[in-house]
């Protein structure tokens, strides 16, 4: 079995780049964004959380079938959250008697 370091450079850059997406999504929530605020912030959280996959959790050194893995996991989750979202929105279009 085939061990995946990362060098203190990556480390680093990988640590500076989230560092800067913590300043970027601190940014993002003080701007009057309107409805992209929720998108802007996914967005950045994304991003996080494939950096942190990908180099401290060491995905990059691994197999395909671990990558397929992963892979799949994000878009289910993907899918989970748009179906949420579906429901969330389309809640307002029956009316209610009574209410």
């Amino acid at each position: 079995m085939h061990h995946h370091v990362a060098t203190i450079k990556t480390n680093l850059i990988i640590f500076g780049l989230l560092m800067l997406l913590l300043v970027a999504t601190v940014g993002a929530a003080e701007l009057p964004l309107g409805p992209l605020n929720f998108p802007v912030a996914m967005l950045i959280a994304a991003t996080k959380t494939v950096l942190i996959i990908f180099y401290f959790m060491h995905l990059t050194g691994t197999d395909k079938l671990t990558k397929t893995i992963v892979g799949t996991m994000f878009l289910w989750l993907v899918l989970m959250i748009l179906m949420i979202m579906m429901d969330y929105l389309s809640r307002d279009w029956l009316q209610i008697l009574g209410k």
